[in-house]
């Protein structure tokens, strides 16, 4: 009996720590009354809702940004597409990669540079944690002068895709403007000169 009551335990604590939410998640499922109430602000241009709060950029900072994009799916239906939060913390960082090692086994990452990106996939949702190092120096004629006095400091992203396709004015024209250009660079191609 004994024994049994230590497997059902040990299952118990293995389901509820799998079952762990996904951060940021819930902002997916919010009605408009409850993003205003939270201060958020929605622009018509992007059709997205919108937070900021502003502060320096370091590894302490509360500063960040909030964007919930929304979008429409196949059939028509609206929701939200994406959110993305953007941040200095270190110790948000470091929660949310916390969160990847214990609950998604299956992730990639990858470095290149200054950045690295971590994705991984929660049920129906694409996501991505990125870290950017921002190194700030003086340079003047291509001559590194002098290192500027405030420490380098990271920015984070971390993005939920949700699977609808973002829909916005602001969208339609920078397809319409990525479309036009390539007509355009299609016709000054050097086969056309043959």
């Amino acid at each position: 009996m004994r024994n049994i009551m230590l497997f059902i335990l040990a299952l118990y604590t293995f389901v509820s720590i799998r079952a762990e939410e996904l951060p940021y998640k819930e902002l997916t499922t919010k009605k408009a009354q409850e993003l205003v109430a939270e201060g958020f602000t929605f622009d018509t241009y992007t059709n997205s809702w919108k937070k900021k709060k502003r502060g320096a950029k370091s590894p302490k900072s509360k500063a960040f940004e909030i964007v919930i994009q929304n979008g429409r799916d196949k059939d028509g239906s609206l929701g939200v597409a994406q959110v993305s939060v953007t941040f200095y913390n270190d110790n948000t960082y470091h929660k949310l990669m916390k969160y990847i090692k214990d609950n998604e086994s299956d992730n990639v990452f990858t470095s290149e540079g200054v950045v690295e990106i971590t994705d991984f996939e929660n049920n129906d949702y694409k996501c991505t944690l990125k870290k950017r190092r921002v190194n700030r120096a003086y340079i003047t004629e291509g001559v590194l002068v002098d290192e500027v006095k405030d420490s380098p400091y990271n920015i984070y992203e971390f993005v939920i895709n949700t699977g609808l396709t973002p829909v916005s004015e602001y969208i339609d024209k920078a397809q319409k403007k990525k479309e036009k250009e390539l007509r355009r660079n299609e016709k000054n191609s050097l086969n056309d000169y043959m």
